[in-house]
């Protein structure tokens, strides 16, 4: 089965910095890893329901060959649900891996639907009150120590200078744990730090703008995204689990020395560096691999199967 890889954004968004940077890296990957890439706007997508059956049109065209990845940008928080939602629920629906999930889209458009969700979840928020005057006013605001801290319909509207700055592993963990509550795959967190240098959750973004981090960190964002769709492609999953298959049941049947003897017999074929670069600085030797013997002739390290399982089983732990 052909690999497919979709990117699927809004006109409105398609030609800002974040969009332009993704459909750059997901084009480059996909060109290297002979992939399938397509990419679309929101509004050249037709829905369809034929039959009974699920369909797609891309204006006029009858699509028959459905991405098992689609990388999503949408505008945020102005998405609609009656139309950029629609359009995702219908691909999911459809068995497309979408990056990121329509619920998770909707968990992040409103500051107070998001911290409904954090609720009850032990993660430290600040005490939040929600009134809306009309359709066209509302507002959220956030308090700490019952002094009101920022009204959040203000947030995208601040200017600031992005620089690099430590965080906490306090910070790290928070961060990724509103990520996991959320559902997201792809995300920014916005964490207020306290006097004691606690954190407290300020926002999440579904639709995270990245610009200062590729400036301030040196980064490749884009790039980063790029690879993460990749790997959620069904025959890299597939591959993945093989390889954790392969070390749960060589665990089970075998004694320590056969394990190790037989993972070195199996690096002779293994690939090698230049076609999988997960293995071009091969991992430490844990303790249990320096108390066995050295064998003659082994290939080289970045041939070593141990390495090989050790960086797949870290991207599924990840």
């Amino acid at each position: 089965m052909c690999s497919r890889v979709w990117f699927v954004t809004d006109r409105r968004i398609h030609q800002e910095y974040p969009q332009v940077q993704i459909l750059r890296a997901l084009k480059e990957r996909c060109a290297d890893e002979d992939v399938e890439f397509r990419s679309l706007l929101m509004d050249q997508i037709v829905l369809t329901i034929s039959e009974g059956q699920l369909g797609l049109r891309v204006e006029q065209e009858l699509v028959t060959s459905y991405p098992q990845v689609v990388v999503v940008r949408v505008p945020t928080p102005w998405v609609q649900s009656d139309s950029d939602i629609t359009v995702l629920r219908h691909l999911e629906k459809m068995g497309c891996r979408l990056i990121n999930r329509p619920q998770a889209i909707l968990n992040c458009v409103n500051k107070f639907w998001t911290f409904q969700e954090l609720a009850g979840h032990g993660v430290p928020l600040p005490d939040t009150f929600s009134y809306g005057k009309s359709s066209a006013v509302s507002a959220v605001f956030l308090f700490i120590n019952s002094i009101t801290l920022v009204a959040s319909h203000t947030l995208a509207h601040m200017r600031g200078v992005g620089m690099m700055c430590p965080l906490s592993e306090q910070g790290k963990q928070l961060a990724i744990e509103v990520s996991n509550i959320l559902g997201m795959d792809v995300c920014g967190i916005d964490l207020l730090q306290l006097n004691d240098g606690s954190f407290v959750v300020c926002e999440a973004n579904a639709n995270v703008g990245f610009i200062a981090f590729d400036q301030a960190c040196g980064m490749d964002v884009a790039g980063i995204v790029a690879d993460y769709a990749l790997s959620m492609l069904p025959s890299r999953l597939t591959r993945k689990m093989s390889l954790l298959s392969v070390v749960s049941s060589t665990s089970e049947t075998s004694s320590e020395p056969e394990v190790c003897a037989a993972v070195c017999n199996m690096s002779m074929g293994s690939t090698s560096s230049e076609s999988d670069p997960e293995l071009a600085e091969p991992s430490q030797s844990s303790p249990r691999q320096s108390t066995v013997p050295a064998l003659p002739g082994l290939p080289d390290p970045a041939y070593n199967f141990n390495t090989l399982l050790a960086n797949e089983i870290k991207l599924l732990t990840e």
